[in-house]
């Protein structure tokens, strides 16, 4: 009888230990709700917007590190980065990786703007009309480097450089497309360049 009178004071003490320690891992987990809850992120240097504020914390501090987390969107948004998170796919144009150059934190698409200072591929390898607009079917016989007529704020205005044009004179200087032979122009079936240089008719 003693013995089954000690077993079960035993098992009593046991649970009434194991209900302590309960209430002190609830306070605990209450107590950090409140300090999460009252903590403000803008205080730091990475301030939580757009997609950013509905994240869970343990998302971007692994183990409880709260100090040393990226800054940089590539610090979490690339591959093999011990955030699991989205980054680049391998059809992204070539860039450098300041993402929030052209996307915003809310999500990577619709792109916000394009920063022409932080692409690293050629114009053409973008504006192919599969990527982005490129050539139109009327545009002038050229080669691909954009470039050197085009601006990276507008197609509009140009400054037209004749290194890159790969058809004959005639081919737009024939009075549609661009300036060609005026009325008293004397008659000729000679291409403009054996008269003419590409700086000016005269």
């Amino acid at each position: 009888m003693k013995t089954q009178t000690l077993h079960t004071r035993l098992v009593q003490i046991l649970w009434l230990l194991s209900m302590v320690g309960l209430i002190f891992v609830v306070e605990q987990a209450n107590s950090q709700s409140i300090i999460r809850s009252n903590f403000d992120h803008d205080t730091t240097t990475f301030r939580l917007e757009g997609a950013h504020v509905v994240v869970s914390c343990s998302t971007c501090h692994n183990r409880g590190v709260f100090s040393g987390a990226p800054l940089q969107c590539s610090g979490c948004h690339s591959p093999g980065r011990r955030i699991a998170t989205t980054f680049q796919p391998a059809r992204h144009i070539l860039t450098s990786q300041q993402c929030d150059s052209c996307h915003r934190s809310d999500g990577w698409v619709p792109v916000q703007r394009v920063d022409h200072m932080e692409v690293t591929g050629t114009c053409f390898s973008c504006h192919n009309n599969r990527i982005a607009p490129g050539k139109p079917f009327n545009h002038l016989p050229t080669t691909d480097v954009c470039e050197d007529c085009h601006r990276s704020v507008a197609w509009t205005p140009t400054t037209f450089s004749h290194n890159q044009a790969l058809a004959t004179c005639s081919t737009c200087h024939n009075g549609v497309l661009a300036t060609g032979q005026h009325p008293q122009h004397i008659p000729t079936t000679a291409e403009c360049d054996t008269c003419h240089n590409t700086t000016a008719w005269r």
